[in-house]
């Protein structure tokens, strides 16, 4: 049985760029963000652009999310389980 459930509200603008900005280093594994957490000048050659952090694979995984919200949100209020919102803009 669910007995919470955390909705995590972020505007889709906020969330495209906290993808978009993210580098992966090969070598370590590291994560960087070019704005939020630069990577130092010796790594920045090195690092690689994934796949899924592209523009348009983001706004897709968005539509696919706004699309099954209603339905997962109707259903939640259906149960017993306590719905929590949060606001997830602060990173």
């Amino acid at each position: 049985n669910i007995h919470k459930f955390i909705r995590i509200d972020v505007p889709d603008e906020i969330l495209i760029e906290r993808g978009v900005g993210r580098r992966l280093d090969p070598q370590t594994g590291a994560i960087y963000h070019l704005q939020h957490d630069p990577p130092p000048p010796e790594v920045q050659h090195r690092l690689v652009h994934r796949s899924d952090d592209q523009e348009e694979t983001i706004r897709g995984r968005l539509r696919a999310y706004h699309s099954q919200l209603q339905g997962v949100m109707a259903a939640m209020n259906e149960t017993t389980a306590e719905v929590l919102l949060a606001d997830g803009t602060p990173s």
